[in-house]
């Protein structure tokens, strides 16, 4: 059973289906075209970016491997459970990012059309202690300023300061309603939307963070 972390003066909350994603919005809002899903950033000067940027926080981040023939995409980059939205990725990189003892941390995943990415998932791991819980505010926190906007500060969406406070607030949610997944509503910045979850797995806990017009 999935539970809805729910924003103060913000809109409805979507179910994310599976291991990621309901796309486009998180919602039903019509498109025409695929191009209007593009995100205002390419492939190359997203994953550039924020490898140096991780870089700055102690995280290794790998050099992207790149799908862009559709059996390959099929095969190893699945991750929308709408078929019929699956049928429109065209292209696909993924990163892997680790720590500084070099123990891999979680991934880096961006598809879209072959001009620009349209949803990126940033899917981390944490074990049952939360010990990394530094790492996965440091990544959200720098995939939130360069994917979306350096304004978190001026517009603090939810009513909260900074990301690291959402992070907290969402994992203190998730641990006292003891549900194996939570998720916040879509909330809208800077002309994106984005949507953090967390999940209790084998492993511990799996968190992802998804951005999308």
């Amino acid at each position: 059973m999935k539970r809805k972390f729910v924003f103060a003066g913000i809109g409805v909350a979507v179910a994310i289906i599976a291991a990621i994603v309901g796309w486009y919005h998180f919602g039903s809002e019509k498109i025409t075209q695929s191009s209007e899903l593009d995100l205002d950033f390419t492939y190359v000067e997203a994953n550039s970016n924020l490898k140096e940027n991780l870089q700055s926080k102690g995280i290794s981040m790998s050099s992207p491997i790149t799908l862009k023939k559709q059996e390959d995409i099929n095969k190893y980059c699945t991750f929308l459970a709408d078929k019929e939205k699956q049928k429109l990725v065209q292209y696909c990189t993924s990163t892997e990012l680790k720590d500084q003892s070099s123990k891999f941390l979680g991934n880096i995943h961006m598809i879209g059309s072959s001009k620009a990415p349209q949803l990126v998932i940033v899917a981390l791991q944490s074990d049952p202690t939360l010990s990394n819980l530094q790492e996965v505010k440091s990544i959200f926190s720098v995939v939130t300023k360069e994917l979306i906007c350096d304004c978190w500060d001026k517009i603090k969406p939810g009513g909260y300061a900074t990301v690291e406070d959402m992070v907290d607030a969402i994992r203190d949610f998730h641990i006292q309603g003891k549900k194996p997944d939570s998720s916040s509503n879509t909330i809208p910045l800077a002309s994106k939307h984005f949507q953090m979850t967390l999940s209790t797995n084998q492993q511990g806990y799996s968190w992802k963070l998804l951005i999308a017009r």
